[in-house]
């Protein structure tokens, strides 16, 4: 069974259409007390970084997550947004801080404007360095990206995936242990999404 957590952040109906899809048992929730059940977790999230850390990550909310993913280490996937809220802060509008549940920060993408469309948005081909969230993948497949901020990993038994876009290698995906996070949307990259969300299944 798989919790996604319900935070209003933008992208709920098409990951629920997509774990529906792969004929996942799966539940839909805001409840702490439900939350605190799972096996395991998909955040999702479209948005702000800032505003995100405002409403959806309370102290209650955050500490729940901590617990469940470093102390019983119940399986995490972060999408999109939900990836760069596992961050230890965000530089959106200020410092906002994340969940912390890998060493890094979130910060606007380095990519001169002037040349190079922000938001990053459309489809891109990924280079996996092994990650096993991949598997079953084949090489360079295409997912589907919008974000106008990227994850700057510092944790060295962090290992991320990584999209080019402009004249940077920018992650893409991170994987620690049971946390996994994508900064593409899995739920809308079609065949080659749809296997990440299945390999996560049967973690």
């Amino acid at each position: 069974m798989i919790t996604i957590i319900d935070n209003d952040l933008g992208n709920i109906g098409s990951v629920v259409r997509a774990v529906s899809y792969l004929n996942i048992p799966f539940c839909l929730t805001r409840d702490l007390n439900e939350i605190e059940k799972a096996e395991k977790l998909i955040l999702p999230g479209v948005g702000s970084f800032s505003a995100a850390a405002k409403e959806v990550l309370t102290p209650q909310f955050t500490g729940l997550i901590r617990y469940l993913t470093l102390e019983k280490g119940i399986p995490f996937f972060g999408f999109c947004l939900g990836m760069q809220l596992i961050s230890e802060f965000g530089e959106e509008m200020g410092e906002s801080k994340g969940l912390g549940l890998i060493k890094a920060k979130t910060s606007r993408l380095r990519v001169d404007p002037a040349r190079y469309p922000v938001p990053h948005m459309g489809w891109n081909d990924v280079d996996f360095n092994g990650l096993k969230m991949f598997a079953g993948v084949a090489d360079k497949s295409c997912f589907y990206f919008v974000h106008s901020f990227e994850m700057m990993v510092s944790d060295p038994e962090t290992n991320i995936a990584t999209v080019n876009y402009g004249d940077f290698d920018i992650c893409a995906a991170v994987e620690k242990d049971n946390i996994w996070g994508a900064q593409f949307h899995p739920e809308k990259s079609q065949k080659a999404g749809l296997q990440l969300i299945k390999n996560f299944s049967l973690l």
